[in-house]
């Protein structure tokens, strides 16, 4: 359970379960009085993040989530984010490519020659028509060459 009351006195032991082991912090007063937390080991760190972290290997985490004060509940498991792309199970389904003839989206209007005004349901079918038809190579996407 994380930690709702962020004034901790010192004394205080605070728990976590990470990978399978349980971790203790104890919470002191430091030399220029300022609280610190020591993870039982030997380290002090300036926040509870920094603590937990330490015990995550330098992994990045919120200490207030990380920790839960001894006998307020069961220390919580926590297991480390997994890196981008390496997402458990099979993920999205990649959606199909559209054909190349129909309009990106639904709400694509009409295209009008600016040379007939004949009108088009894609940009795309108004481009080849004015390279087809009226030989417009700026139309084709070509650059006018």
């Amino acid at each position: 359970m994380s930690i709702e009351d962020r004034s901790l006195k010192p004394g205080t032991i605070l728990v976590a379960r990470y990978k399978k082991q349980d971790h203790r912090c104890t919470v002191v007063e430091g030399e220029d009085g300022k609280t610190v937390y020591r993870v039982h080991g030997g380290e002090d760190h300036k926040s509870p993040s920094a603590a937990g972290s330490a015990v995550m290997g330098g992994v990045a985490c919120n200490g207030w989530r990380f920790w839960s004060v001894e006998g307020a509940d069961e220390p919580k498991k926590v297991e480390p984010k997994q890196a981008k792309g390496k997402a458990k199970g099979k993920g999205k389904a990649k959606a199909e490519p559209k054909p190349k003839n129909e309009p990106k989206s639904k709400a694509e209007k009409p295209v009008k020659c600016g040379d007939c005004g004949q009108e088009f349901p894609t940009s795309r079918e108004a481009a080849d028509h004015m390279r087809d038809d009226h030989n417009s190579p700026e139309a084709a996407g070509t650059g006018g060459k």
